[in-house]
């Protein structure tokens, strides 16, 4: 529903209404803009709960929305739980940072078999961290005298961005971390960086 929609939509539903719609990809955007509106009593209906619309052989709009409207008469309707502005940037920040961390991973795979496909991978120095500083240090100081020069370049300042990005959202993450469990939990996943060791390779850095 576009502005125009809203508008007229407001223009002819009292404010004191209960409204119900199943919720989708745009549960939020319309939840939002309803109640910048004025209108408070609003349930989103879990859509796997409401499967059985689906199920229906007379499924449309119109009686979709007449099955909801009986079941919001009695409060039977299953709700789906939206999350809060900011829980909902949180969220966000830490799917970007799981990304990020699939990024950087990916990233230096590509980084270790082009060394090894091009036999300078074991000339590095032995350390227990394939990406140590010495270890680092000692890729940017590889020069081919061709075009294979800009391509390891660009993967070494691919992984030094996607790095720092992973650790400014780190910080971040670390404020809640504290007060959230499923914070905790979820950096515990393997594949998700620690955050004291990526901070710490910074500031040592």
């Amino acid at each position: 529903m576009n502005a125009d929609g809203y508008k007229a939509f407001s223009e002819k539903i009292p404010k004191d209404v209960r409204i119900a719609f199943e919720a989708s990809g745009s549960a939020y955007s319309v939840d939002r803009n309803l109640r910048n509106l004025g209108y408070s009593d609003i349930t989103v209906a879990h859509p796997k709960e409401l499967s059985w619309i689906i199920k229906s052989k007379k499924k449309n709009d119109h009686v979709d929305s007449n099955k909801l409207a009986r079941l919001h008469l009695v409060d039977m309707i299953p709700e789906s739980h939206l999350l809060s502005e900011d829980d909902r940037t949180f969220r966000d920040l830490l799917i970007q940072r799981v990304k990020l961390g699939r990024s950087i991973a990916t990233t230096k795979n590509s980084i270790i078999g082009y060394l090894k496909r091009e036999g300078l991978f074991d000339s590095l120095p032995k350390t227990r961290d394939n990406f140590s500083k010495k270890r680092r240090v000692a890729m940017n100081a590889i020069r081919f005298g061709n075009q294979k020069d800009l391509v390891l370049r660009s993967m070494l300042e691919r992984l030094s961005f996607y790095e720092q990005q992973a650790f400014t959202m780190d910080q971040e993450i670390r404020k809640n971390a504290k007060v959230s469990e499923d914070v905790k939990l979820l950096i515990s996943i393997p594949g998700m960086y620690c955050l004291s060791q990526n901070e710490t390779k910074y500031e040592k850095n």
